[in-house]
């Protein structure tokens, strides 16, 4: 009866451990399946054409208004990256590039005042864990072959995970000392990677708000949102107050960077960025500075 009892007991706990694996590769698959459509509605696609290619809430300000604003590159930078969804084939581990995806060096045909070291191009490979995907930028000598995986970028640069690695791809972009240079290096360094991001990479959103009128959008659409937390009329009221006009200080070693920034897992937020006058125009670890806190309450 012993004997009996055990072989039931050891049978039962293979049982638990096959409903739970079970239960685990549901959960994944039906993850995968909820993506898109999640992400659609966070994050619409946008069409094509200069001010629809604009992300909702951000759309283009009129000309004139804030004399540092770099909303027309913000523009053209979605506008290059419009149409372009993450391909089938780079949502595996170690994922190869085939060609004809989007390719980062074409941002410098809209950057006016920022331009990679001579001798250097920008690339990426893609990083992929299942939980989430996204590019990893980095430069290299324009002769020189690019990586094919991540894994191979890894093993060359020492660095197990995306935003780890000695130095920066940064580090070889050079501004042509003006204001607007170093503005452009802030949302180059922002946006630069905001491109086939797939599930929990969804949360890197960070979007620069830069004039009142692309505050009044953000909280418009977020006053009457019907996915996630709407603003609350106190929020509203202390965002549409902001002062969000960039401000550059040029000293003789160090350029300081002040912008607002904007995401959904954060809210508004002012981020100070000091880096080096001269090239290589290495960056310090930025500082934030909570203004208006809002959380959309999703959850990848």
């Amino acid at each position: 009866m012993s004997s009996f009892r055990k072989r039931v007991d050891g049978l039962d706990r293979w049982i638990k451990i096959l409903i739970a694996m079970l239960a685990v590769m549901l959960c994944v698959c039906l993850c995968t399946l909820l993506y898109q459509p999640v992400r659609a509605l966070l994050f619409p696609p946008a069409p094509t054409g200069t001010a629809a290619a604009t992300p909702p809430g951000m759309p283009t300000s009129p000309p004139g208004e804030g004399s540092l604003c770099p909303q027309e590159t913000i523009d053209a930078i979605y506008d290059l990256r419009a149409g372009y969804e993450l391909p089938d084939y780079l949502q595996q581990e170690d994922a190869e590039k085939r060609g004809g995806e989007f390719d980062v060096n074409r941002y410098f045909s809209v950057l006016k005042h920022a331009s990679m070291e001579p001798g250097y191009v920008l690339d990426y490979v893609y990083y992929w864990d299942g939980m989430g995907g996204s590019p990893v930028l980095y430069a290299r000598k324009a002769e020189a072959p690019a990586y094919r995986t991540f894994s191979e970028y890894s093993r060359a640069v020492s660095t197990p995970a995306p935003g780890t690695a000695a130095g920066s791809w940064l580090d070889h972009v050079r501004t042509d000392g003006t204001p607007e240079g170093f503005l452009e290096l802030v949302v180059l360094r922002t946006m630069g990677s905001q491109f086939y991001l797939f599930w929990h990479s969804g949360y890197n959103d960070a979007r620069i708000v830069c004039n009142q009128t692309m505050t009044e959008a953000i909280v418009s659409s977020l006053e009457g949102t019907n996915f996630g937390t709407p603003l609350t009329a106190e929020q509203a009221a202390a965002a549409r107050a902001l002062d969000t006009a960039p401000r550059v200080e040029i000293g003789d070693r160090q350029v300081v960077v002040k912008i607002v920034m904007f995401t959904r897992w954060g809210g508004f937020y002012r981020s100070t960025f000091t880096l080096q006058r001269d090239f290589p125009h290495t960056f310090e670890k930025p500082r934030s500075e909570e203004l208006v806190p809002y959380d959309c309450g999703i959850m990848f």
